[in-house]
């Protein structure tokens, strides 16, 4: 496989481009896809396709982190273990958000039915069931669908023989050419900004996700082969490629073609070879990248409660395109407040969960050796017939 860049495990350019595609979707949505004209305009228009990004980049860090321990123990315990450091990752911060955003909603007045309580506390809202009550919400709840279809997804693309793989790999791509062909009446959704751009109360969220989570599978399956890794180190290739990518962005009607060069994108990137690596690996990215799912959570709260003060205050004071400025004064406010969440939040929410995982398994462990070291010592009395408080 790639070589890692650290101790750790981590390629700190692939946690860059998640600092990235994390400020490109709060761009989106604090309405720079309106700014400027042309070329501009239509890169920015596609800023929604950082989630696609974030789907694929999902499959290749989870193919890289946990296929080897799957390869050598297929079972329950490893696929309960596996979900729980999902939700440790993810769950903390996503109830904060979400406590906070039922909160102002019921300030405004604004009422959540009981379905969307339930279907968003458990993750399971974007699976066709209801709205998300945090606005990226969505694309958590259809990743938690990917992360309990996990263990299937990856028998099929990572250790099933290549024939078998490339078939799945075909049906994968063209369920995402399918979500893509599907029309907006369809979907019964409002604000679509391309073909892709699907989310809300239907399956196909779900659906975009399962797809793209996949070929982020396939990707890190491909990045093994020995022609492929000569390849990605050569430094032309990773800047050659990413150019393509952002140049591909400011065409019209290229959201599928886009997300396809992510497939190659992600994989150049990964061997941190060419200069856009080396960027993305720097200091700013690299910080971005560690606070991003604060910022992916945060800036819609943050937009929803502050975005119409602040621009009443700046008409008042006949600022020009007020509702512009008041968007790009917000972002230093989310960037400080993601900064908080993650150190008050996220990263002490994921230590606490994490080490409940792991001292369970440590009792386990210990509970294993004390019926090993019994078992000797009573060769008359089965294992089996030990009290059950000992082996619990």
């Amino acid at each position: 496989m790639l070589q890692l860049s650290d101790k750790r495990g981590e390629i700190r350019s692939l946690t860059g481009l998640r600092g990235i595609a994390a400020c490109l979707v709060m761009f989106y949505h604090y309405e720079w896809r309106h700014v400027g004209w042309g070329p501009a305009t239509t890169f920015f228009k596609h800023g929604y396709l950082a989630v696609d990004l974030f789907f694929l980049l999902s499959g290749f860090v989870m193919a890289m982190t946990y296929s080897a321990e799957f390869s050598h123990d297929f079972s329950l315990r490893t696929y309960a273990k596996f979900l729980l450091m999902r939700i440790a990752r993810v769950y903390p911060l996503y109830l904060l958000v979400t406590i906070v955003c039922i909160a102002i909603g019921y300030v405004g007045h604004a009422s959540i039915s009981t379905r969307t309580m339930v279907s968003n506390a458990f993750l399971v809202q974007s699976w066709g069931i209801s709205r998300s009550i945090v606005g990226p919400g969505w694309s958590i709840s259809t990743e938690f669908g990917a992360y309990l279809l996990f263990p299937f997804l990856i028998f099929i693309f990572l250790f099933k023989r290549p024939s078998i793989a490339w078939v799945a790999t075909a049906v994968a791509a063209g369920l995402m050419f399918y979500v893509g062909s599907v029309s907006t009446f369809a979907l019964n959704q409002d604000g679509r900004n391309g073909p892709l751009d699907v989310f809300g109360e239907s399956i196909y969220p779900l659906l975009r996700c399962v797809a793209e989570f996949s070929l982020g599978l396939v990707a890190w399956r491909v990045s093994a082969m020995p022609s492929v890794i000569r390849l990605a180190k050569r430094p032309v290739t990773g800047t050659l490629v990413a150019a393509v990518v952002v140049l591909a962005m400011a065409v019209p009607q290229s959201d599928v073609i886009v997300v396809l060069l992510f497939f190659p994108f992600i994989i150049a990137l990964a061997t941190e070879a060419s200069s856009v690596a080396k960027f993305m690996g720097s200091w700013l990215p690299y910080w971005l990248g560690v606070i991003s799912y604060s910022i992916y959570l945060v800036h819609v709260p943050v937009l929803d409660s502050l975005q119409g003060p602040v621009t009443s205050v700046l008409s008042r004071l006949h600022v020009p395109h007020a509702f512009s400025v008041a968007g790009a004064l917000l972002i230093p406010a989310v960037m400080i407040i993601s900064a908080i969440t993650y150190f008050l939040v996220e990263r002490p929410g994921r230590k606490v969960m994490k080490s409940l995982v792991l001292r369970r398994r440590q009792n386990e462990a210990s509970v294993t050796r004390l019926q090993f070291d019994l078992a000797p010592s009573h060769p008359k009395v089965p294992v089996a017939s030990i009290s059950p408080d000992i082996r619990s």
